[in-house]
């Protein structure tokens, strides 16, 4: 963007609740930041090279809480606000990164929680995958995964791997066979391994999608991340 527009290009940070906090990478001047433990997840201010836990940030600018809202007691506190991120945090330079989204985590049948964001980022760098949502809960001992294929990579593999059985399937239709859902599956374990994910965190069954995750059919939020709750109530069927 820079080169193509010829302009200043920021990366920021910021809440409805506080405004903006931080621009490239550092916290404004005039707001404070806290790090909260978050044991379950391995997250500490003990933690090194650099402290991790949830971030709390104190702001002239941030509101005061919610109106007629319970959430209060778990969001505001004196004055500091929840972020609800899980971030990396450097006093020094006032640095600042995101590493995990405490809010979305859910706990399995034998009372491991997981990050469904942090397997999601995994599994995106497969080739074969175009968009991913993780999904479990306190009922399986293990989570599920609604997979968006790359149509584009995966023509590329069918020429590449000469499965002639595949080559006129349609889109719609190669998302249904057994064999795509095979090597995609494959394909997320050998990621999951390879980013030293535990095994619980490596999906036991996927349901390919070939419907792209988009705003307009509640899949992702106007902002293009995923809209959990919308994922959850479409594909319940089929993944419960």
């Amino acid at each position: 963007m820079r080169s193509t527009y010829s302009c200043i290009v920021d990366e920021s940070y910021g809440t409805t609740e506080i405004g903006g906090i931080a621009v490239n990478g550092t916290l404004f001047f005039g707001s404070e930041a806290k790090l909260v433990d978050v044991p379950e997840l391995g997250y500490l201010n003990s933690d090194r090279p650099l402290p991790r836990g949830e971030l709390w940030i104190k702001s002239p600018n941030a509101a005061s809480g919610y109106y007629k809202d319970e959430a209060n007691a778990d969001n505001f506190d004196n004055g500091w606000v929840n972020t609800g991120d899980i971030v990396e945090y450097n006093a020094l330079n006032r640095g600042v990164k995101i590493i995990d989204r405490r809010k979305n985590i859910f706990k399995l049948s034998q009372s491991e929680y997981v990050t469904p964001e942090k397997l999601e980022s995994v599994f995106l760098k497969s080739s074969l995958v175009e968009n991913c949502f993780v999904y479990g809960n306190s009922s399986r001992s293990y989570v599920l995964a609604v997979v968006v294929p790359s149509e584009e990579a995966l023509r590329d593999w069918i020429e590449k791997t000469s499965q002639s059985e595949l080559k006129n399937l349609s889109y719609p239709d190669l998302c249904k066979h057994p064999l795509v859902n095979a090597t995609i599956m494959e394909n997320l374990q050998k990621e999951g391994h390879l980013h030293g994910l535990r095994p619980y965190e490596i999906p036991k069954g996927i349901y390919l999608e070939s419907e792209p995750f988009t705003p307009q059919n509640s899949c992702l939020t106007p902002n293009f991340k995923l809209k959990r709750p919308g994922l959850t109530k479409k594909y319940r069927s089929v993944l419960e």
